[in-house]
């Protein structure tokens, strides 16, 4: 998922995520992978690993003429109940951010 955290408005917010959007649409289609989207409206194509899913998502951003982690944020929804049917923990790594929680939003600038 991305969410447009640097627009200075609910309109340029939609048109970043609107524009990120059709950005990762080309970049799937020239790769060749599939650009069907679910009942939720997003892309779900055969990816080879976690980190190419990050690096087409950096690249729409980017060719749309906008800065991941400034203008658009990466948000993730792993639902990680299904990481592992016998130990759902076992294939997830805890860390601690090296941001601090009162940076991690920047919903006061978008409204």
């Amino acid at each position: 998922m991305i969410a447009p955290v640097g627009a200075p408005s609910f309109t340029e917010g939609l048109r970043a995520a609107a524009e990120t959007f059709h950005s990762l649409k080309d970049t799937l289609k020239r790769k060749g992978y599939s650009t069907s989207v679910g009942d939720e409206g997003g892309f779900a194509p055969a990816l080879k690993s976690n980190e190419e899913a990050m690096e087409l998502l950096v690249s729409a951003i980017t060719k749309a003429g906008y800065k991941p982690g400034h203008d658009i944020a990466i948000n993730l929804d792993p639902a990680a109940s299904e990481s592992s049917k016998t130990d759902p923990m076992s294939s997830i790594s805890l860390t601690t951010p090296s941001t601090p929680p009162a940076k991690w939003s920047r919903s006061g600038r978008t409204g």
